[in-house]
């Protein structure tokens, strides 16, 4: 018995797994975005809390 040849014309991916690699690569892309979105409002955040505290820090009576 010999082994079955695959064709050349069925070796490549289907429909169905193009659009689910597709579809999962937007899903991680969506991910990566919300994650810089978030860094990017906690950084700002950060500094205007940082500039407060040495806006407030200038008007204590105990510096060193």
């Amino acid at each position: 018995m010999r082994p079955i040849k695959k064709s050349r014309a069925n070796a490549g991916e289907t429909l169905v797994e193009v659009v689910a690699s597709i579809f999962i690569f937007l899903i991680l892309m969506g991910i990566l975005q919300g994650a810089i979105t978030y860094s990017s409002n906690s950084l700002k955040k950060n500094k205007e809390i940082e500039v407060t505290m040495q806006k407030s820090w200038k008007h204590c009576r105990i510096q060193k």
